[in-house]
C-alpha cells in the first residue's frame, strides 16, 4: 500500500502524545467515486487521540484507478511500536 507510510505517521504522532505502546488495529472503510477519488474514509476501532481523524483525512487524499463506477471497500490497519 503506497499510502502506508503516512498512516503509519499518524499512529507515531498519536503514539508520541500518549505515552503508549500499544498495538492497535483500526478497520478503514472507503468509498471511491468512478473517477478514482475518495469521497468518504471512516476508520472504526480502539485507536489513539487524533488517530482516527489523521488516517481518515490522510486516505481521503487517496488516488485509486478509474472504476466506472463507486466502489466501497474496507481493510485492517495494524500499528504496532518500531513498526
Amino acid at each position: 500500500l503506497r499510502g502506508r507510510k503516512n498512516l503509519q505517521r499518524c499512529y507515531e504522532t498519536a503514539l508520541r502524545g500518549a505515552g503508549s505502546t500499544e498495538t492497535i488495529r483500526l478497520d478503514v472503510s472507503v468509498t471511491v467515486s468512478p473517477s478514482g477519488n475518495v469521497t468518504e474514509a471512516k476508520a472504526a476501532g480502539q485507536g489513539l487521540p487524533g488517530m482516527s481523524e489523521c488516517i481518515e483525512r490522510t486516505v481521503r487524499m487517496w488516488r485509486f484507478p478509474d472504476a466506472g463506477e463507486s466502489t466501497q471497500t474496507k481493510f485492517p490497519v495494524v500499528f504496532q511500536p518500531g513498526g
